[in-house]
C-alpha cells in the first residue's frame, strides 16, 4: 500500500502520519503542500490512500484532487480530506461533489 500524507502541520506529519503508515505497512510520502503533492504525482508515486489537509499553500487540497483525476489509475485512490478553516461548509460541500470522504480538524 501506498500512502500520500499532504498537510503544514509539522506536529501531524511527523508524529501521527508515519504511525499510521507503520500500522497499514504502508510506503508512504509526507509533503507540506498541495503544489509538492502534485509534484510527488508527477514523479511517479502511485498514492493507494491520499490524505489531505485541504488548506495546504501553495494550492489547497482541490487543486490535488482535480490533478488526481487527469491520471488512469484515479479512481483507484482513496481521499480522505480534513481542514481545520472555519468556513468548512463549503470545502464540505466540494469534496461530498468530488466523492472525497471529509471531516473537519481535530480528527
Amino acid at each position: 500500500m501506498n500512502i500520500l500524507f499532504v498537510d503544514k502541520e509539522k506536529n501531524v506529519c511527523e508524529t501521527l502520519y508515519p504511525l499510521i503508515a507503520r500500522k497499514n505497512n504502508a510506503e508512504f510520502k509526507i509533503v507540506e503542500s498541495a503544489q509538492r503533492a502534485i509534484a510527488i504525482l508527477k514523479e511517479g508515486f502511485i498514492p493507494d490512500f491520499l490524505f489531505m489537509d485541504y488548506d495546504s499553500p501553495p494550492g489547497n487540497g482541490m487543486d490535488v484532487v482535480l490533478y488526481l483525476q487527469t491520471r488512469d489509475y484515479s479512481e483507484k485512490v482513496r481521499i480522505f480530506m480534513t481542514t481545520s478553516l472555519g468556513d468548512y461548509k463549503k470545502i464540505e460541500n466540494l469534496a461530498d461533489m468530488l466523492k472525497v470522504s471529509f471531516e473537519r480538524k481535530p480528527l
